[in-house]
């Protein structure tokens, strides 16, 4: 386990596991922001998936939800989202990249737990910045019509995650946000296909995530 999960897991740890001592002693009252999400995701392994869907971003819907103030600033959270994308297999011959006719659809679907900390507000209490860390779940498929055996996909493989954002409320319970994403799932492809001619083994990338959410 290399440091990067094993700070992850610690962040899980604290906003789940506190004791309830330890929650009366916050000055804070706790409380729940519920919220949707656009996900734009760039590929880590940007030449397969380049390759098969001709680019390597996936946009993705999902929700969520995050209980504030756990204890002082600290929050923890569970969402998950879903994208999915049509394309056409390909192989790599010479070098080249030669799509074959047969057309296919990817499906990302992760589903994350993790915490954070949520910091004092900046702009006149305009902006709260948050950042934190954690682990996810991904169920990820590749299917066509008429595959023969072996062709498609179907794995699920957990990650861990870290990320960074900002929260403005715009009403009385109503608030909108951005929120940047590093996630990791390694070893998860690299074994046939495209992606082992490419040598790319990672299932994560780069998000960037648009909130619009409710907060009490």
């Amino acid at each position: 386990m290399n440091r990067v999960t094993r700070a992850s897991l610690m962040v899980l740890l604290v906003a789940l596991l506190l004791p309830v001592s330890a929650r009366a002693q916050s000055t804070q009252s706790i409380g729940v922001r519920a919220s949707f999400g656009l996900d734009f995701n760039a590929m880590s392994a940007s030449d397969s998936f380049n390759a098969v869907l001709g680019s390597s971003q996936l946009r993705g819907f999902g929700a969520g939800a995050d209980v504030l103030n756990v204890w002082k600033n600290v929050f923890a959270r569970v969402s998950f989202s879903r994208a999915k994308k049509e394309g056409e297999r390909a192989v790599v011959f010479n070098n080249e990249v030669v799509r074959i006719g047969v057309p296919i659809t990817v499906t990302y679907t992760p589903i994350e737990i993790g915490g954070g900390w949520q910091f004092a507000s900046i702009g006149g209490g305009r902006f709260t910045p948050y950042a934190g860390g954690g682990l996810f779940r991904l169920s990820y498929s590749e299917k066509s019509p008429f595959a023969v055996s072996g062709e498609d996909v179907s794995l699920s493989k957990a990650g861990y995650l870290m990320f960074g954002g900002v929260e403005v409320p715009v009403a009385k319970y109503l608030v909108v946000g951005g929120e940047a994403q590093y996630r990791s799932v390694s070893d998860a492809i690299g074994t046939d296909g495209v992606s082992r001619d490419f040598a790319e083994k990672n299932l994560g990338g780069f998000t960037m995530r648009v909130l619009v959410g409710f907060r009490r």
